[in-house]
């Protein structure tokens, strides 16, 4: 996300339900592991003030280019199997009516591939281009 910082863009970080559930050494889990009734409690708590702040920023015309997920995560996920989090996040964002365009990072982002980088910073960069 550093790019978007160079660009002087300012970045809003959701906090993670998974961590905040389970700690930083956790076991892999999917979807189903965590879509229990606890789990989407604590998300929707969770969404309360990244909503808030959205509203806010929207209200002081602030230009608000979108929201970045991570491809095939059981709470971040967009597209395909949407992720529990994000489930909630977007629905209370509809309810407010403050949609926003997104995009996900690539699951093989992180595991340092430089042809799947390249090729996301410059899918960031045309959604930047489409969005601001």
């Amino acid at each position: 996300m550093e790019v978007l910082v160079q660009k002087g863009y300012g970045i809003l970080q959701l906090p993670c339900p998974e961590t905040l559930a389970l700690g930083i050494c956790r076991p892999p889990m999917n979807y189903d592991d965590y879509n229990t009734t606890e789990h989407r409690k604590l998300c929707e708590r969770l969404c309360d003030i990244p909503v808030q702040m959205i509203r806010r920023h929207h209200e002081a015309g602030d230009t608000l280019v979108g929201m970045i997920g991570i491809q095939d995560s059981p709470n971040c996920a967009i597209s395909g199997r949407r992720g529990v989090f994000m489930e909630i996040l977007l629905e209370q964002l509809e309810k407010v009516s403050l949609p926003l365009p997104r995009i996900e990072v690539p699951v093989e982002y992180s595991e340092g591939k430089p042809e799947v980088q390249t090729a996301f910073l410059q899918e960031l960069d045309q959604w930047i281009k489409e969005n601001d």
